[in-house]
């Protein structure tokens, strides 16, 4: 695991968040420019980046060796929480503001942590690879509710290309795949409790962004979507890192929304 740290000398109370690979990256790819980086904003809270080195066990997903996962396969769920116990017993991250996002293959991973993990994390970001559980057995097009159900509401932002042939927008593609982008944005509205119809604007003229917002426990759901854009790093740095610094989680995992 390497780590990224900024704008604190010691690490006490800081922000962090777990960065995870795509199924064909590695560590030193995101290092390179693949992934999400540390930005320094004026004011901002003491945050670092981990990245966690691994090709991530999604249930019912087949990884690179060309198999799913099997019962005596490796919990990378536990993996990830294991990681995260440790650097707050080392002072190195804050229990109550930790978040993970993750590109193709991690978001996907990300994705299954707010499911079953909703309440050991503040939000999520996914890159490429949002979903809200696995695609329903008889309708694929659909999220499988029965798959996806997290404890708390949890905020989500999501980044994606409309040109994604890997995990398209539209869906179809790969057998863990199936239902689009839109499904999977809605299904997390529907479980944050979202009240307000999704507003639609125009962030640049590549971008878009679609927000649901009027959840539960003000846990927003957000999508950017880059007009033209594949399947690579797409995400704002600096509109993740300001979403991941807007929320925190109580010692009863009740979620609150802060401050930067």
């Amino acid at each position: 695991m390497t780590t990224s740290k900024l704008l604190a000398k010691t690490y006490a109370a800081v922000l962090a968040a777990c960065m995870l690979a795509g199924g064909l990256s590695t560590v030193k790819a995101q290092e390179a420019g693949q992934a999400m980086h540390a930005v320094e904003t004026p004011g901002a809270a003491p945050f670092a980046l981990y990245r966690p080195a691994s090709t991530w066990n999604v249930p019912g997903v087949v990884t690179t060796s060309g198999a799913a996962p099997g019962a005596g396969d490796r919990d990378d769920v536990q993996y990830l929480l294991s990681i995260l116990d440790l650097l707050a017993k080392q002072g190195l991250a804050d229990r109550s503001r930790v978040d993970v996002t993750g590109i193709s293959g991690g978001g996907r991973m990300a994705s299954w942590i707010g499911c079953v993990a909703s309440m050991r994390f503040a939000a999520i970001g996914s890159v490429v690879g949002l979903r809200a559980g696995a695609p329903l057995k008889s309708d694929p097009a659909r999220p499988d509710s029965v798959s996806c159900r997290p404890e708390s509401p949890l905020p989500v932002i999501a980044f994606a290309g409309d040109r994604d042939t890997t995990n398209p927008m539209e869906g179809g593609g790969s057998k863990y795949w199936q239902y689009s982008m839109q499904a999977a944005v809605q299904r997390w509205a529907t479980l944050n409790q979202c009240q307000h119809a999704a507003v639609t604007r125009r962030i640049s003229p590549t971008v878009y962004q679609v927000l649901y917002d009027g959840c539960r426990d003000d846990a927003v759901v957000t999508a950017y979507v880059t007009e033209g854009g594949g399947h690579t790093w797409l995400a704002n740095d600096e509109v993740m890192w300001a979403f991941f610094a807007s929320y925190a989680r109580a010692a009863d995992g009740k979620l609150l929304k802060v401050g930067r």
